[in-house]
């Protein structure tokens, strides 16, 4: 009985150390997953053309980029509301989309042939992303900080 006792202690240690090591390399391939998306986002950055930023306060706007190259763009709603349709958009490369919502609202329609990555830090606030990726090359990588708002994909 004593052998059992022992044993069984001997395989729950062994157990708990092995979830350990699990849960350590799972925070490392994240932590490694977050740099890439870093370095990745700053890129796109670098590359987006400063003419495509949207801003507005008290009040709304409707930005459609029908059959226009898009290369990414900063869009900030205080107070208001941006609606983005980038549906016929020509999105030609990965691009990222920088959204800051503060008490007011952003929609975002995107084409159905690329994937959407959001990454966002949300106080009263939120990101719901209503498409389902594919398996396309380009992405749209969406930085999104919400306070008191939100922003819809």
């Amino acid at each position: 009985m004593i052998f059992l006792v022992k044993y069984s202690r001997i395989i729950r240690e062994k157990i708990e150390a092995e979830r350990i090591e699990f849960v350590k390399m799972n925070e490392e391939k994240e932590i490694q997953k977050q740099k890439e998306y870093i370095e990745k986002v700053k890129k796109l950055n670098k590359e987006k053309n400063s003419d495509d930023n949207y801003f507005v306060a008290f009040s709304g706007q409707d930005v459609n980029l029908s059959n226009k190259k898009f290369n990414g763009s900063d869009v900030t709603a205080c107070f208001g509301g941006i609606k983005l349709d980038l549906r016929e958009a020509i999105i030609e490369k990965d691009i990222v989309i920088n959204a800051s919502s503060i008490f007011g609202g952003i929609n975002i329609l995107v084409p159905e042939d690329v994937n959407v990555i959001v990454k966002s830090t949300s106080i009263f606030g939120g990101v719901t992303k209503k498409k389902e990726n594919t398996n396309s090359k380009k992405n749209i990588y969406i930085n999104a900080m919400c306070m008191f708002g939100g922003v819809d994909i």
